[in-house]
């Protein structure tokens, strides 16, 4: 980091570590950022945290924290074997707001057999968490990769085995989003669609196809970064809003 700096000038830093609390050295790397005043993001898992953690970080220069929360469904977060408390969630993603730590969180939608409202469930508990100070999030359509626990899954489930599931397209029209609601932030949507625009061929959920996953994760979006204040949004008008222009 100190070479970086010195030849580039660049004091701001990302660490592709899915766990970075896991790292033995971090509280000394803390102190040593304290002093250098560097800036930099990280990965964690959100249950690796507690206010001690997050303060130590925080004074090392942390400006914030991705979590892989994956789904807001509980029954889908079992059976990905991601156990996690929503709860806790709640509770450390206020705990990052209150410290200074930006958090931002990310999910995937159309794992196996998921359910158009474990779906919902999973867009309703973001949307929960922007009470919390949550102002940036992912949506992810659910890609596998070759030997992994899932991949298997889906192989042993499909009755067609073909390589595109491990293939991804690259969808050239998400900018293409009418203006039709006032109160949607559409350069925060634009942004997230131009960044996240890798679909899966093959959609590995046997309720909906990858088109129509597309769509949900664009109508997220779009819920997500609605400027409706702090007025909550009835699970009916989520529901509404989330399959608009989706046949289904």
């Amino acid at each position: 980091m100190d070479e970086i700096n010195n030849k580039y000038t660049l004091s701001r830093f990302y660490f592709y570590d899915d766990t970075l609390n896991d790292w033995k050295n971090l509280k000394n790397f803390c102190t040593l950022s304290k002093e250098k005043r560097y800036s930099w993001s990280c990965s964690t898992r959100i249950d690796k945290i507690n206010e001690e953690w997050l303060s130590i970080m925080h004074e090392g220069g942390c400006a914030e924290i991705a979590f892989g929360l994956e789904s807001g469904s509980i029954d889908i977060l079992k059976k990905s074997g991601k156990i996690i408390d929503l709860e806790q969630v709640k509770n450390n993603i206020g705990l990052c707001v209150n410290i200074g730590i930006t958090p931002r969180a990310h999910f995937m939608i159309g794992f196996p057999d998921e359910t158009k409202q474990q779906i919902e469930e999973t867009v309703r508990f973001a949307v929960s968490l922007k009470l919390q100070g949550l102002r940036d999030v992912n949506f992810f359509v659910v890609k596998i990769y070759p030997s992994t626990g899932l991949c298997k899954t889906v192989l042993k489930k499909s009755t067609n085995n073909s390589k595109r599931i491990y293939d991804t397209w690259n969808i050239n029209d998400w900018l293409s989003i009418k203006m039709h609601d006032k109160n949607i932030d559409y350069d925060k949507v634009r942004a997230k669609l131009r960044r996240f625009n890798d679909i899966p061929v093959q959609s590995v959920n046997q309720n909906f196809n990858s088109q129509q996953l597309r769509n949900v994760v664009r109508n997220a979006y779009g819920i997500f970064f609605c400027n409706n204040g702090v007025k909550p949004i009835t699970d009916k008008e989520l529901s509404k809003r989330l399959w608009q222009g989706i046949n289904i």
